[in-house]
């Protein structure tokens, strides 16, 4: 009996080394799970941070690029300004600013609607004042009576112009206007 009461002890204690061993491979799983977990969560971070990383890169280069647009639109309105005699506002520009240039910009457009009013009273002033210069070097005698204070200029009398007058207008634009008399008005606007 003895033999037995130790053979059951033995397996008894062999027993509870198994459970134990049992409860420590069953610590080490866990433990291997949870390290596969944040081995992936890390993996899967990793990419996302790399995602981003170039998704900040990509809205530096458009920043940089939209930047440099913005500087040449700015070049070609202050030139084309500049071609009819308007200066456009002090710009200054902070490197990088892209939102700063296209504000001057649209203040520039904005100007525009006026220049345009303003140069197109001119060149029908211009205009008007060389049909006056033909009409009167071909010897019209009412050229000089539209030139009385006392005559009234009225709209009504722009209206259904004779065959006649349209054919003198366009002959005095493509032969006067667009072979010099556009330099003299861009040269009076300058002096304006």
């Amino acid at each position: 009996m003895d033999r037995l009461n130790t053979s059951e002890a033995k397996l008894s204690a062999q027993a509870e080394a198994h459970k134990a061993e049992v409860e420590d491979l069953k610590k080490l799983a866990e433990m291997n799970e949870k390290f596969e977990v944040a081995k992936t969560k890390h993996e899967i971070s990793e990419i996302e941070r790399l995602r981003v990383q170039n998704i900040i890169e990509e809205l530096r280069d458009s920043k940089e690029r939209c930047y440099e647009i913005s500087l040449e639109c700015a070049k070609t309105l202050k030139n084309s300004f500049t071609k009819i005699g308007v200066y456009s506002s002090e710009q200054k520009f902070i490197s990088g600013d892209t939102d700063g240039v296209v504000q001057w910009i649209s203040g520039e457009v904005e100007a525009f609607n006026e220049i345009l009013s303003d140069r197109g009273d001119f060149c029908a002033f211009a205009g008007a004042r060389g049909v006056a210069a033909t009409l009167e070097k071909a010897g019209c005698e009412q050229v000089k009576a539209a030139a009385q204070p006392k005559f009234v200029f009225s709209l009504e009398d722009t209206k259904d112009p004779l065959t006649d007058a349209s054919t003198l207008g366009g002959r005095f634009y493509s032969d006067v206007w667009m072979k010099g008399g556009h330099e003299m008005a861009d040269e009076a606007i300058r002096k304006k």
